[in-house]
């Protein structure tokens, strides 16, 4: 060789620390040098596509970016750069080929699904510009099972939209795939929309009628809609070709229960006997207290048994049907628990509980207002499932429903806060903000993943720190303390 691996490197590192400096002119005849020697030199490819790229020579700079893969089809620096050299260009198809091409190799890189996301919402409607998105599926060419990947992490990230654009692609392409209409279904129930769910298990079952799985969480569906009886046969069905299916009986005792006359469930929690109703409109909570005999998230209200004062005055913000204020009652042994919750059918199935359960020490005063971080007024839509937490309060001046910041509706001191919003947690919060610096109390916050960093920002504004962090698949519940 007439020139040794060590000047080729000491020419790369002299190149790098010129471009580290600034030295454009200078960075560019360096890397060039050593293209000349080494032609595939791999980090020179992508450093000097960067350098093309600041200096807005996009041509030259994908030209690099290409020669880069072509080598290394994994390197996802490379599909990155050259996905926002594509965007610069206008060419979005490109552009969200090698995104997706970078998320399948490093699948939990937050800043490749939002500029996914992004690159899609540029190309225009969901709706009205599927040859696009058909156009960037044919051109990624991916294997069904990396698909599968890269939709599964746009599900997680909540990027749902962007996953059924994609999804409806794939279906074009492969229609006759079953797992592609069932993951479909997946979306749509994840979205709350349960006819279209429905619709993509039905045809998965259609192209595979002997799957249990399909059958169980068609099941489930029609679960989600109150149509027990039609629930109660898809799941003894997929139960009788899979009998170890854990979801499909746990979904079954609900389907049971909700059946039943009274739909209660009774069970034992640090030696006191607990009643609750069952509504079958509170499903997630609900599928605990009938399987696992236990509190819905009992881990955090142990927790929080074990690290909080007795004889504590708690704020139970979204107290839904009353999970936690039971707890907070009768385990913990509050000395007041403030439920604030606008949902009347919870509402309804919260002083159900109450009553059930023989608690004297709540306050009810508050029930019936929604809190966030400015006063006003909204108007309650429900869902058309009748799913509790799928109700939406949207902002309306003649609304039924009163707005509050969290410090004008309680004027007392609070030891403890559970707030539990769905998604609506910085609003609530930054409403709160004075009983927080005030009162200083423990919390239990439940936190959507894409709410994370303003929820970090406002815990360093009030000075708190995070004690533990309660994960869950898409949000977290944080026990947090001054």
């Amino acid at each position: 060789m007439g020139f040794s691996m060590v000047n080729l490197n000491q020419e790369f590192q002299q190149a790098y620390q010129y471009q580290r400096e600034g030295n454009w002119e200078a960075a560019l005849l360096r890397y060039e040098r050593v293209l000349e020697l080494d032609p595939q030199h791999m980090s020179t490819l992508v450093n000097l596509g960067v350098l093309y790229k600041q200096q807005g020579e996009y041509e030259q700079a994908s030209r690099l970016y290409e020669r880069a893969l072509q080598q290394k089809p994994n390197h996802v620096i490379a599909h990155y750069n050259l996905a926002l050299v594509y965007e610069q260009q206008g060419r979005l198809s490109d552009a969200v080929r090698h995104y997706s091409h970078g998320l399948l190799f490093q699948p939990t890189d937050e800043n490749l699904c939002q500029h996914l996301q992004a690159a899609l919402v540029a190309q225009g409607s969901f709706q009205s510009d599927r040859p696009l998105y058909e156009q960037a599926l044919h051109q990624v060419s991916l294997s069904l099972s990396a698909f599968m990947e890269l939709i599964a992490f746009l599900r997680q990230e909540e990027c749902l939209e962007v996953a059924i654009a994609l999804l409806e692609a794939a279906i074009e392409q492969y229609p006759d795939r079953p797992a592609l209409y069932s993951l479909s279904g997946g979306i749509y129930n994840q979205m709350g929309n349960y006819a279209e769910a429905m619709k993509g298990f039905e045809q998965a079952i259609a192209l595979s009628p002997q799957d249990p799985n399909y059958i169980q969480y068609l099941g489930i569906i029609l679960a989600k809609q109150g149509n027990w009886e039609a629930a109660q046969s898809y799941l003894r069905e997929a139960l009788s070709l899979a009998p170890h299916l854990g979801k499909a009986r746990r979904w079954l005792n609900l389907v049971n229960l909700v059946g039943s006359e009274p739909p209660q469930v009774e069970f034992k929690s640090h030696h006191q006997v607990i009643q609750l109703e069952i509504t079958g409109k509170n499903l997630d909570v609900e599928l605990t207290q009938v399987n696992d005999r236990q509190f819905y998230e009992q881990p955090e209200l142990d927790f929080i048994n074990e690290t909080l004062t007795r004889r504590s005055a708690i704020v139970d913000v979204g107290a839904n049907t009353g999970n936690h204020l039971v707890y907070f009652a009768k385990i913990l042994g509050a000395q007041l628990v403030i439920p604030i919750e606008f949902q009347p059918d919870s509402i309804a199935a919260l002083k159900t509980n109450i009553a059930l359960n023989q608690i004297t020490n709540v306050d009810l005063s508050k029930l019936g207002y929604a809190v966030g971080k400015n006063s006003g007024r909204a108007q309650l839509t429900h869902h058309p499932t009748g799913d509790l937490c799928l109700t939406e309060l949207k902002q309306d001046p003649n609304g039924t429903v009163e707005v509050l910041p969290l410090d004008r509706l309680i004027a007392t001191p609070v030891d403890f806060i559970k707030m539990d919003v769905q998604g609506l947690e910085i609003e609530v919060l930054e409403g709160a903000e004075g009983l927080f610096r005030q009162y200083q109390p423990h919390a239990l916050i439940e936190v959507t993943k894409r709410n994370k960093p303003g929820f970090l920002s406002f815990l360093e504004r009030i000075n708190y720190k995070i004690i533990k962090e309660f994960r869950e698949w898409n949000y977290s519940n944080f026990y947090i303390s001054p």
